[in-house]
């Protein structure tokens, strides 16, 4: 579109060219992915070993498996051999390891054997340090990221650990961190229970979770406080406790367990609600990636789903594994989950979902921004954008675009019949006035009172039969210069904002929205038949206008403040939306096109 001043420029392409045109399709586009994908998957041969533990070394960013010879390294990114043997067990010797815990700044590995015994390896999997009495019976472990320490729990309580150097002199082995040990620097006897399972850690208010069959108790680990009993929830799962998180966005306490439930919990007042639809067990529960009001939890019955604390119900469901159950889940690099079962092994990725906003409690059917840029004459002072909602039960709703709070609503005055549809509604910032147009007759104005007043009688002046319809609204913050016939200027006051009518004759209506019952500044006959689209560009400085026709809308670009005829466009009749980028008009067509004018 070229902008000339005083001369009016006319592309009309014939309904050939824009079917042609309908039909490009365009390189220059990226796709988001939605939901939860697959982008790996691996299946145990017939004739090797089942998996019997997958964990995730996250400076390497490869994958281990367990199985009863060894140990598998996983790397989907190698494009030769993505799984390979990195590691036997000696002769006669099967299935020693039953978990693994990386320690990435000295590369080793913290693991439990088939006795129970801590041990700790190297990065070949040599083993460096020689099991003592107090490494023996352990059921639970979980590495301290915060304080580089190694927390275990067993039938001897719960003790804290760390791998340094060692002080006295040694006789080196031959073997890489040889000259390393494991010192026990605390033992508490009595924390947790002697048959905690599962062991977390909540790193934003340095709570350490125990989970015992049916108990979860919470503990300080800060200060003077450390190792205070802070809450306790008994007989909160019938069976085995397998997840527990705390969301610092919703103040809430999450759980899972092998009874396929996902409770909530309010550390002060318990039970508020569960969540159901796991036909088996959940063996693992986590955080969505950056968000910590949806958790995703992964089951026996094979599937992953996604839930919203903040809307309280599951947003997706994938079966991750086909007919294999859930054993073993993580969360890794890049947005990745893995998933695996003894004889299946694949990698999920947790692309972007829409976050949770606000509460609206009735469909919304339209959205827009309002704000206020100082007014025409640059007296109003500026004001926070907020956004406009439209919803179907005809209310209008504004909320805080910095925190999603509802600020206020705005309903319909009662005498309105529910069957009477909302046209097109408008809201000024300067004044905090709402306009409500109602089935082409009617347009009310809505003060923050909710006091309604007949604003605007479309059949006033003539029969019903012969007074034009309104079809839609906007609000214009420009000066507007009319020039007449006799080359006289019409210019309108300086008003703070205009009322802009779009009428079904084609004309659009220029009124102060402050005067009572609308005074008429100006009208513009801008097309022939009925104002279907109406709109103000405020970057361009121009005020668009459409009418459709025959399958063919017509869109018409008015400079400002002149009101001249700038360009004139035609697309198809089914566009949805429009937006301006450069000089280039792109918009968005129910038949899944993007057209560029």
């Amino acid at each position: 579109m070229s902008a000339i001043a005083g001369m009016s420029e006319s592309i009309q392409p014939d309904q050939n060219d824009i079917d042609d045109s309908a039909k490009l399709i365009s390189s220059a586009y990226q796709q988001v992915n939605h939901g939860i994908n697959e982008t790996f998957h691996y299946e145990v041969d017939k004739k090797n070993a089942d998996f019997q533990g997958v964990f995730y070394n996250e400076r390497n960013r490869e994958f281990l498996a367990m199985d009863a010879n060894g140990i598998l390294q996983v790397k989907p990114q190698s494009p030769n051999k993505p799984i390979q043997r990195i590691a036997h067990y000696p002769k006669y010797e099967y299935s020693l390891l039953s978990q693994l815990i990386y320690y990435r700044q000295y590369n080793i590995y913290f693991a439990l054997n088939k006795q129970s015994a801590l041990l700790v390896l190297n990065r070949f999997f040599e083993e460096m340090v020689p099991v003592t009495f107090e490494q023996r019976n352990v059921l639970a472990m979980i590495f301290d990221k915060s304080r580089d320490q190694l927390i275990t729990n067993g039938a001897y309580g719960t003790k804290f650990w760390v791998f340094q150097p060692k002080t006295e002199k040694h006789l080196m082995l031959g073997k890489a961190m040889s000259n390393y040990e494991l010192k026990l620097i605390e033992h508490l006897e009595d924390l947790g229970g002697s048959w905690v399972k599962y062991v977390d850690i909540d790193y934003n208010h340095d709570h350490l979770y125990y989970c015992s069959e049916t108990d979860v108790r919470c503990y300080s680990l800060s200060g003077f406080d450390r190792a205070k009993l802070l809450f306790k929830l008994d007989d909160c799962h019938r069976m085995e406790i397998t997840g527990c998180l705390f969301s610092n966005s919703q103040q809430l306490l999450v759980t899972s367990s092998m009874d396929t439930e996902v409770k909530l919990w309010n550390t002060k007042h318990g039970f508020l609600t569960s969540f159901l639809g796991h036909s088996q067990g959940i063996t693992g529960m986590y955080f969505y990636p950056g968000d910590e009001s949806r958790i995703i939890t992964a089951s026996l019955d094979g599937s992953v789903r996604l839930w919203s604390l903040a809307l309280q119900e599951c947003q997706m469901t994938v079966q991750a594994l086909h007919s294999d159950p859930v054993i073993w889940s993580g969360m890794a690099h890049q947005r990745l989950m893995f998933v695996a079962s003894t004889r299946q092994f694949a990698l999920l990725h947790i692309n972007y979902l829409p976050v949770y906003w606000s509460e609206c409690r009735s469909q919304a059917t339209r959205l827009s921004l309002v704000g206020t840029s100082g007014g025409i004459c640059g007296a109003t002072p500026q004001k926070s954008t907020r956004l406009l909602a439209l919803c179907e039960d005809s209310s209008v709703r504004l909320y805080s675009r910095r925190d999603g709070r509802l600020l206020s609503s705005l309903l319909t005055p009662p005498d309105v019949s529910p069957l009477d549809r909302v046209l097109d509604v408008c809201h000024s910032r300067a004044t905090g006035l709402t306009f409500v147009l109602l089935d082409g007759d009617r347009l009310w104005e809505l003060a923050k009172s909710q006091r309604a007043s007949d604003y605007y009688q479309g059949g006033a002046g003539g029969g019903q039969n012969s007074a034009p319809r309104c079809l839609r609204l906007a609000l214009l913050r420009s000066h507007v210069i009319r020039w007449t016939l006799s080359s006289l200027a019409l210019e309108c006051p300086l008003a703070e904002e205009l009322l802009l009518l779009g009428l079904s004759d084609g004309r659009v209506l220029f009124l102060d929205p402050t005067a009572p019952a609308g005074k008429l500044h100006l009208q513009l006959q801008a097309h022939r038949g009925p104002v279907t689209r109406l709109a103000w560009d405020e970057p361009h400085e121009c005020l668009l206008t459409g009418t459709e026709n025959k399958g063919v809308l017509t869109l018409a670009v008015w400079n400002l403040p002149h009101l001249q005829l700038m360009s004139e466009i035609r697309l198809p009749d089914d566009c949805c939306s429009l937006t301006r980028c450069a000089s280039a008009l792109v918009s968005g067509h129910a038949s899944g096109h993007v057209i560029r004018t």
